[in-house]
Parts: C-alpha cells; sequence; structure tokens
C-alpha cells in the first residue's frame, strides 16, 4: 500500500530534514506582498534570510508569480493605508450607531451622557492609530522592500515561457481543469467571466515542476494562499498539511520531493533553532541566524509529517 498510496508517507520526517539543507525555496506572490503587512522586525528578518538563501541558490520564483507580485505591489501598499482610515471610520460609526437613541426616553440611560464616554475612550485610540498612519512607511514613494527583493531575485527568477510553448501549457491547463487537477481548478469559474485572464495558479505551478525537473532539487513553495488548491481539507483533518496530490505529481514527474509552508513557517525555519540549520554548513554567520528568535517551536503542518 505504501508504494500505491506514496503521497501518504512522504516527505517523512528524516526526508524533510534532508530537504530543509537541500530544497529550492519557491515564493509566490501573496508570500511576499505579506511583507507589507508584517512588523519591520519581522520583514528586516525574512528579508535578511533571503539574501543569504540566494547565495546558495536557495530561492526562486517562477515568472508567473513574479507577474502577479508586480500587479498586485501598489494596491497591497494602498490597502495598507486604507486599514487606518477604515479604522476610524468604523470607531465613529459604533459611537453614533442608532441603537443609542433608543435611551432617549429611558429613566437613568442618558444617549449624550453614553456618546460622550464613548467619544472620550476612543479620543486616545483614535489620536494613536493617526500617529501611526503618519509614521507608516512611504512605500508608494520609496518602496525599500521591493528594492531589496529585486536585488535578492534579480537572478532567482524563471524565464517566460517562448510563445510556442506557451500555447502548449495552456493547452495543457485545459487539459488539467476538464480532469479536476489543482492547483489552478478553484480559479476557473472566475476566469470564464474574462477569458484574457490567465489561470496564473495553473501556470505557475508547470513553471514550478518544469524548473524541479531541470535543477533536480526537492521543492518548498512558501505561501498565504489559504484555499483549497493547495491544502488538504480541514474537515478532513483539523491540522493543515499540503494537497497531497501536488506532493504526488511532483515526485510522478521530477523524482523530487515537495512540501508547503506559509510565510509564519518559514519565519520560524529562519529564526527557531529547532529548524536550523537549513543551510549547507553551519558556521560563524549561520549560528548567529540561531539566537535571533526563540519563537514557538513546531509547524503544525510538519507534525503530520510520518517516521
Amino acid at each position: 500500500m505504501k508504494t500505491v498510496y506514496w503521497e501518504y508517507y512522504h516527505p517523512n520526517k528524516k526526508e524533510f530534514e534532508k530537504m530543509k539543507k537541500e530544497a529550492l525555496f519557491v515564493f509566490d506572490a501573496c508570500s511576499l506582498l505579506d511583507l507589507y503587512t508584517l512588523p519591520k522586525s519581522k520583514t528586516d528578518k525574512i528579508l535578511s534570510a533571503l539574501d543569504k538563501l540566494s547565495k546558495y541558490s536557495r530561492i526562486w520564483m517562477p515568472h508567473q508569480f513574479g507577474i502577479e507580485y508586480h500587479q498586485n505591489r501598489k494596491s497591497k501598499i494602498k490597502e495598507q493605508i486604507n486599514y487606518y482610515d477604515n479604522a476610524l471610520i468604523d470607531i465613529d460609526n459604533f459611537i453614533n450607531k442608532p441603537i443609542f437613541s433608543d435611551f432617549k426616553n429611558h429613566y437613568s440611560l442618558n444617549e449624550k451622557k453614553i456618546k460622550k464616554l464613548l467619544s472620550d475612550f476612543f479620543k486616545g485610540i483614535k489620536k494613536d492609530i493617526k500617529k501611526k498612519k503618519n509614521n507608516h512607511p512611504k512605500w508608494s514613494k520609496n518602496d525599500s522592500i521591493f528594492k531589496k527583493l529585486d536585488q535578492i531575485f534579480k537572478d532567482n527568477v524563471g524565464e517566460k515561457y517562448p510563445d510556442n510553448i506557451l500555447v502548449e501549457k495552456y493547452k495543457e491547463i485545459e487539459q488539467r481543469m476538464e480532469l479536476k487537477k489543482h492547483p489552478g481548478l478553484l480559479d476557473v469559474k472566475s476566469l470564464s467571466k474574462d477569458r484574457s485572464k490567465v489561470n496564473g495558479d495553473a501556470l505557475a505551478w508547470l513553471q514550478i515542476i518544469d524548473y524541479a525537473n531541470q535543477i533536480k532539487k526537492p521543492v518548498i513553495l512558501i505561501t498565504e494562499e489559504t484555499k483549497p488548491d493547495f491544502w488538504e481539507d480541514k474537515k478532513i483533518s483539523s491540522e493543515t498539511f499540503p494537497k497531497r496530490t501536488l506532493i504526488r505529481e511532483v515526485y510522478d514527474k521530477t523524482k523530487q520531493l515537495f512540501f508547503i509552508l506559509n510565510m509564519d513557517e518559514f519565519y520560524k525555519f529562519v529564526t527557531d533553532k529547532k529548524y536550523l540549520p537549513i543551510y549547507p554548513e553551519v558556521g560563524v554567520e549561520e549560528k548567529s541566524l540561531q539566537d535571533i528568535n526563540s519563537g514557538v517551536i513546531g509547524a503544525e503542518n510538519i507534525s503530520q509529517l510520518t517516521n
């Protein structure tokens, strides 16, 4: 049975330990865009780790995911600013909720006094939100994260498919969707409304498989995607785990191991003593990374690996 249902037994814990030192970390667009949402200290540590891994040729981004990063970078930056404005609007809406008008004719509950108390209570909070907005990085004018990523991924981005090969890949994607193969299956409905859009997840997946076949290394995909295109159904298991069909497909086509981590798990990989070393050799510089953070030990999807 273990041969037939190979994907349920691999990668095992021993194989995963080897993957930590050898695997190529592949980043999708949403994982890199997530850097704009994290505290500066955490973002800096991740960028530092990416820079180091790049020197060992341990990171890579498919061409399609690079396109999606550029398409969504400015909107992600704007989204972060909008959160401040939305928070202020939500506070004002809460204070002025019509529910307080019911107290107009009450014996002891006074509408004006309640609103005044709420307004005074939230005054400090609103002041703090406005201060944080003013101090927020001006990425729209000077995007330090992009500049660093541009440097790190300079030689670590996949090439675009030539037109003749791209045509064949589109045909393959259509066949995959007919066969209900992930990833990209959940995007079919939305894409059918706009034929000009590309099934990005499916195309990037083919790019990942082609590159894994080329370099002959195991692959660990870093993504912030939560949809079932990449993960097993949580109804079956209370813990998240990469879609086993993806693990099997990579192995069948490349003879390489495959796994998925989210950005938080990757962060533990580069800061937590439990996961280090992830570099070929542990020297003075690598050991210094081990002292960055004592963090939470254990990534929830790794706990399901077999021995």
